[in-house]
């Protein structure tokens, strides 16, 4: 079990197929399965392999306009609400033709990006001294304050694009690599998935725009709540 947890944590760093062709070899090494079984289950998905290498290499190309459609989200929309069921959409729409992780990945990037300036800016450190992981240098609880607000509203946003790339990805074939063996096994083409997965995938995609709504309706009215409570306690000390 560790072996196996070491070597999804290198497909973070590298290519994901090394990793899987280490335990694919680890397997046989180990006695679990045979060279045969394991090139014949290599030739049964081999189009989920083709789609992996052709999808991750190309999305790498589109990193940069995937990261100026977030960054023009995040600057140009004001309301939180609004802003939250645009990424979980937008996320939800690149995960139905991309690959999904990759798409969190972008996200993350931004919003990466943005807290490193922001925490750069409460710091007011040099830019070679600056460390985003210490928060020593800020002074001030107000300030404090304001930055774990921003982390808070930084996780929010990478929650609903997540749970956007989940709704996105089960709706067409490429969406995921496991609706291709599914298309496969069952003879379906890409607008046959899609059809015929929408009287299913269509109301969750819609249940789960409304439930990104009403989340962020119902954090919004937690946080009115907390502030009039402590407005409250302030009063009667005073």
């Amino acid at each position: 079990m560790a072996e196996f947890i070491f070597t999804l944590a290198m497909a973070l760093k590298c290519y994901p197929l090394q990793p899987g062709g280490l335990l694919a070899l680890e397997a046989v090494a180990i006695g679990m399965t045979s060279p045969a079984h394991v090139g014949e289950e290599i030739a049964n998905n081999l189009e989920v392999l083709l789609l992996l290498i052709f999808m991750v290499a190309g999305i790498y190309f589109m990193k940069q306009l995937l990261l100026f459609v977030f960054t023009k989200l995040l600057l140009n929309i004001r309301s939180k609400m609004l802003l939250s069921l645009a990424f979980c959409l937008a996320a939800a729409v690149l995960s139905a033709f991309l690959d999904a992780l990759t798409v969190v990945a972008v996200v993350i990037s931004v919003a990466s990006g943005f807290y490193s300036i922001y925490h750069n800016v409460a710091s007011n450190q040099p830019e070679g001294a600056h460390n985003v992981n210490d928060d020593s240098g800020i002074d001030g609880d107000d300030r404090k304050q304001t930055l774990e607000q921003f982390r808070a509203f930084l996780r929010s946003l990478l929650m609903h694009a997540g749970v956007g790339t989940a709704l996105g990805g089960v709706m067409t074939m490429v969406g995921e690599p496991q609706n291709l063996i599914i298309a496969k096994s069952a003879g379906w083409g890409f607008i046959d998935f899609f059809l015929r997965m929408a009287p299913v995938t269509l109301p969750v995609f819609v249940c789960g725009l409304l439930v990104c709504l009403l989340v962020e309706r119902f954090w919004r009215l937690r946080l009115w709540r907390t502030a009039a409570g402590t407005r409250t306690r302030g009063v009667n000390r005073v």
